[in-house]
């Protein structure tokens, strides 16, 4: 009898679940059907009657966290996606679903963690030491970051978006060089690359080498490229290098499609002033102070004062020298240049001249050897002639 019973016990769970298993199998398979077709509402409802029968199911709640995510309802996302790692805590797409939602939830050393989970389970995974780079960065901690990034350069030499991090990782750490060393390997094997060599171009530039800025920035311009956000370094670079003639062209093409910053007024109040053109120099030198938000307005003011010496207009240069030391006290050559304005303006009486003659001697300037021989020798000058000449203006 217990026999029997037993056997009969066996065959009526068999019953249940040959009955259960086509009705699981059923929604499964509408449910996927609803997701490949991004209909995420209508397969969360089949996947939920595919864990009313198994709910410990790690494939039912896996696409159950998948359809939360894509819906953008992180946090339940994370529940079912924790509930899988609970029963495989080696679930790689699981692990790789909560990087991505620890760090959209600005959880980063959450989001870490999993990252170095998914690196132990395949450290040979370049993607991973890129997206742990990433992470890390976002996390202040740069020499982390820096390692990983160094992985997945070595593992995956193609990897532009690892080779790029990397390279502004080693210029934020003021390692110009090696990031400039790594961009001419790159680009040698993908030598149109516009993102490598705008990328060239820039770190060049901050190298204040501005020749080898020109190479790249020329490239581009022959494969018919003239990216606004990076064409300013063409004309910026010329002007460095006293080809003013050549930028002043560039600026005017910039000029015309958008709005310029105060850099751009610096290095056309620049040009212009080179050229001769005062009247167009004062203007952009004028518009870069009114732009102003850098630490450079001392410099715009020193520009405006050189116009003006230039045009013996000696009493709106020393004006401008003023300000300018106002922003740039410790400059020696503004000394000079209102010591040489003052001299110019006060026919008789200078004492003022002499002081700032004397202030700019006193220190040391080796930037400018005219300028401190011509100091030299004013100063024994005056001097010279303090007690007859000195009665008073």
């Amino acid at each position: 009898m217990r026999r029997l019973t037993a056997i009969l016990l066996l065959i009526f769970a068999f019953q249940i679940i040959s009955k259960a298993q086509p009705v699981t199998d059923k929604y499964y398979q509408l449910g996927l059907e609803a997701m490949q077709s991004f209909r995420f509402d209508e397969a969360l409802r089949h996947f939920f009657e595919c864990q009313r029968e198994e709910p410990h199911n790690p494939n039912y709640l896996s696409k159950t966290g998948y359809c939360y995510y894509q819906l953008g309802n992180l946090a339940e996302a994370k529940v079912y996606f924790n509930s899988v790692l609970k029963q495989d805590s080696n679930h790689v797409s699981t692990l790789n679903y909560l990087v991505n939602i620890e760090e959209q939830m600005l959880n980063y050393r959450a989001a870490f963690k999993n990252m170095q989970r998914l690196i132990e389970l395949d450290s040979t995974n370049s993607f991973y030491h890129r997206s742990a780079g990433n992470i890390a960065e976002k996390m202040s901690e740069p020499l982390v970051a820096l390692y990983h990034y160094v992985k997945a350069n070595q593992l995956n030499p193609n990897d532009q978006s690892a080779l790029l991090s990397l390279c502004k990782l080693y210029v934020s750490l003021d390692q110009l060089e090696i990031a400039d060393t790594l961009l001419d390997r790159a680009l040698w094997k993908q030598p149109g690359n516009l993102l490598l060599l705008y990328s060239s171009a820039e770190i060049n530039y901050r190298l204040r080498v501005f020749e080898q800025v020109l190479p790249p920035m020329q490239k581009a311009l022959e494969m018919g490229d003239t990216n606004l956000a990076y064409l300013p370094l063409l004309p910026f670079s010329l002007s460095q290098l006293d080809s003013c003639e050549a930028a002043l062209p560039w600026f005017e093409y910039i000029l015309e499609r958008k709005n310029p910053t105060e850099q751009m007024h610096y290095f056309m109040g620049f040009c212009y002033q080179k050229g001769g053109e005062f009247a167009l120099s004062l203007e952009h030198f004028i518009k870069a102070i009114e732009q102003g938000i850098s630490p450079n307005i001392g410099t715009y003011y020193q520009r405006i004062g050189d116009v003006n010496s230039a045009k013996k207009d000696y009493r709106k240069s020393v004006e401008a020298y003023e300000t300018a030391l106002a922003y740039k006290a410790a400059d020696p050559v503004i000394h000079f240049h209102l010591a040489v304005g003052y001299d110019h303006l006060y026919k008789k009486k200078k004492q003022k001249p002499l002081r700032l003659y004397k202030q700019y001697i006193a220190s040391k300037d080796t930037a400018f050897p005219d300028f401190m021989a011509y100091a030299k020798q004013r100063v024994k000058e005056l001097e010279y002639y303090e007690k007859n000449t000195w009665k008073g203006d």
